[in-house]
């Protein structure tokens, strides 16, 4: 059952300190909602007015898996809501939305894993707000409705092509909305293999064919589950190394020699390795 939790929000604004005095606010309120995932401890924001003064001062303190609210009285302008992880590796599957009093989403943002240590998102209370996004037309995410380029911009590097495309829908997503984390290769009698890691362990994929990915082994982790988000590998020569981040883990060692045949576990314990990732 997920845990509901309200922070009050006294030391900001006295005068909207709880729903029933949200009256006493002459703006129209807003609402955040922030849910956690692991590591929330590393979580907090804040939001900043366009001159670069504190509008809401940080908020930090959160427990992990937990759902908060939190109501603003905010006058009409624009916004920044600024969001940190202490860690540097992303919010772990929080998301922090900020809605009107209809519910209709003013915005939503959480800090991705790269580079992991902070992210911010424009909240427009007035009609006059820029709208940042990607304005580069030949990208893949180029916003029509964006005034203002925000950085964002995603393209394909200049000299490489899609060369082939490889899922398993039954793998359990994570906190980041995905399955799939470390990506490695090598060549094995002279066919090229890819290592691709996901939540539960180590698929190796044959992609010595044009526009093919053919899984020949999966190589099942330690520890697997949709609370895996790292998951590392190394290879020396024939011999892949294996590490994750959550969990119960271990460090793997595998000889992949006799690919497509076979793989050998060489080594599976955790004496000197339980969790890490590079």
């Amino acid at each position: 059952m997920r845990l509901l939790k309200t922070i009050v929000a006294t030391s900001i604004f006295a005068t909207c300190s709880s729903a029933s005095q949200s009256q006493l606010c002459e703006y129209p309120i807003v609402i955040a909602e922030l849910t956690t995932g692991i590591w929330a401890e590393e979580i907090s924001w804040g939001i900043i007015n366009d001159d670069g003064t504190q509008a809401v001062s940080a908020l930090t303190g959160y427990e992990d898996n937990s759902y908060y609210t939190l109501e603003l009285c905010l006058e009409q302008g624009c916004y920044t809501v600024w969001m940190v992880d202490s860690y540097g590796d992303g919010w772990q599957g929080a998301v922090l939305t900020i809605v009107d009093l209809f519910g209709n989403i003013l915005c939503t943002g959480q800090v991705d894993p790269s580079p992991g240590y902070e992210a911010s998102m424009t909240l427009a209370l007035s009609d006059n707000c820029p709208i940042p996004g990607c304005t580069l037309f030949e990208a893949f995410n180029f916003n029509p409705d964006a005034t203002e380029d925000d950085g964002s911009c995603i393209r394909q590097s200049d000299n490489v092509e899609l060369f082939g495309y490889w899922t398993d829908e039954s793998l359990p997503i994570n906190g980041f909305g995905g399955a799939y984390s470390d990506v490695e290769g090598l060549e094995v009698n002279g066919v090229e293999y890819a290592v691709l890691g996901s939540t539960l362990g180590a698929h190796i994929l044959d992609i010595s064919s044009s526009g093919e990915a053919l899984e020949v082994a999966f190589l099942e982790g330690a520890i697997g589950g949709s609370f895996v988000t790292h998951r590392d590998y190394h290879i020396n020569e024939n011999v892949l190394y294996a590490v994750c981040d959550q969990g119960a883990s271990t460090l793997q060692i595998f000889d992949l020699s006799d690919l497509p045949n076979s793989v050998t576990t060489l080594y599976d314990d955790n004496e000197f390795s339980i969790t890490s990732h590079n």
